[in-house]
């Protein structure tokens, strides 16, 4: 099957190597922004575990209420309190 005469092959593939950088150049940018939010999530995770381990252990809380009072289970409060 041949192609119709008005299409411009090498206009075509200009246009969809465009496209293709354009895809690749928000890729990339999608990858850093992931970074930038795992980095910005683990130092969230860190405050928590250091103010869970500060609740229980230098004042003393129970570990259900200091998991509470962080927005984490009693289970992963547990589990961070082993570390």
């Amino acid at each position: 099957m041949t192609e119709p005469e008005h299409i411009d092959r090498p206009h075509a593939a200009a246009a969809a190597a465009k496209r293709l950088a354009q895809q690749n150049d928000a890729l990339e940018r999608a990858g850093r922004e992931v970074k930038r939010l795992e980095a910005q999530l683990a130092s969230a995770r860190h405050a928590q575990m250091q103010a869970l381990v500060t609740c229980v252990h230098d004042e003393g809380w129970p570990v259900s209420l200091a998991a509470s009072a962080t927005s984490i289970s009693r289970e992963t409060a547990h589990k961070w309190l082993r570390r």
